[in-house]
């Protein structure tokens, strides 16, 4: 086998060319412009609302004054968005559903506001000022009323917001936790890429004494997509926190991202190699979880609150999941 660079046909399906590839993969830009017409975007939204559907179904839902004029548009969106079945009905491809999606849901054309919300949990910073919850285009914000402090600003697609005041906060909170679980297992919510993840400190030195905190910074390697949370959001839904509660009698899952509890901790035990502790107690026994340098939990530990000093840097998982002596063991 030779060395150098192979040329731009021999990486293509025997038989094809560039020009053939290009029309089988568009530039985003070419495939943004068979969407630019009204006409083009009402059979989408059609296709959504109806499932599979005839031509002349189409055409007459259409304002298209001739069943040619409509067939070119329609043939404009062959192959990439629609396509034809085998009865002859036209339906939507994944592509086509993705397009919808994004047509329907407002995403590129509305802006959405909400008035605030007072929600039930207190403030996480002070512990003491009540929480509200506000919209301001299409993005939202969790501050308190007594300190004046942001908690956290996410974003939320605009059909989200289209609810009634007391389901808004539900809804805010189940969408961010599905997206945290899902950037921290790996994958990315939007895009289905590859996501890196990596811890990034945060707030004190150490040099006061008070301990080193760190935050989950994920990113996806394919889109633009990306959070940070503190560590312990990205531990909420997982098996041991889950148990551990359910044992004293509580139920996590009812705790939203923006105040998970006054008793959770968290603290950098090592930069090299990474491990963050995240530990809470509940009555007289606590959970640790050590996460590594690619924000997964690598290990846990439950322990009575005064059967041992709490967990140092000479107390660091190894990467083999066992304990040792030696942080960079």
């Amino acid at each position: 086998m030779t060395g150098g660079p192979a040329s731009d046909d021999s990486l293509l399906p025997p038989g094809s060319s560039v020009d053939s590839a290009t029309e089988l993969h568009p530039t985003p830009a070419a495939a943004f412009q068979q969407l630019g017409n009204k006409a083009r975007v009402d059979i989408l939204r059609l296709l959504t609302a109806d499932g599979p559907c005839s031509f002349s179904t189409l055409f007459e839902a259409s304002d298209s004054d001739t069943s040619a004029g409509f067939a070119y548009h329609l043939r404009q969106l062959d192959d990439r968005f629609v396509r034809q079945r085998a009865d002859e009905r036209w339906e939507l491809t994944a592509a086509g559903r993705e397009a919808a999606r994004t047509v329907v849901s407002g995403e590129f054309t509305r802006g959405v506001d909400h008035d605030a919300v007072t929600l039930s949990e207190p403030c996480p910073l002070c512990h003491e000022g009540a929480l509200t919850l506000s919209v301001s285009r299409s993005t939202a914000e969790v501050a308190c009323s007594g300190c004046g402090e942001s908690v956290m600003r996410l974003s939320f697609p605009p059909s989200g917001h289209i609810r009634d005041e007391d389901d808004l906060p539900g809804a805010l909170d189940t969408y961010h936790r599905n997206r945290i679980r899902t950037f921290v297992d790996g994958v990315c919510p939007d895009c289905g890429g590859s996501v890196e993840t990596s811890p990034e400190l945060v707030g004190s030195d150490g040099a006061n004494g008070d301990p080193l905190t760190a935050q989950l910074a994920c990113s996806c390697t394919r889109c633009p997509a990306s959070f940070d949370c503190p560590a312990t959001l990205s531990v909420l839904d997982h098996p041991a926190v889950v148990s551990f509660y359910d044992d004293h009698g509580q139920n996590i899952t009812e705790r939203p991202v923006w105040n998970a509890g006054p008793e959770w901790r968290e603290r950098v035990l090592s930069t090299e190699p990474w491990c963050l502790l995240v530990q809470t107690q509940l009555d007289d026994e606590v959970l640790e979880l050590f996460i590594g340098g690619d924000g997964a939990v690598h290990e846990h530990r439950r322990r009575s609150e005064d059967a041992s000093a709490p967990a140092d840097a000479t107390d660091v998982p190894t990467e083999s999941g066992e304990r040792g002596d030696d942080a960079a063991a």
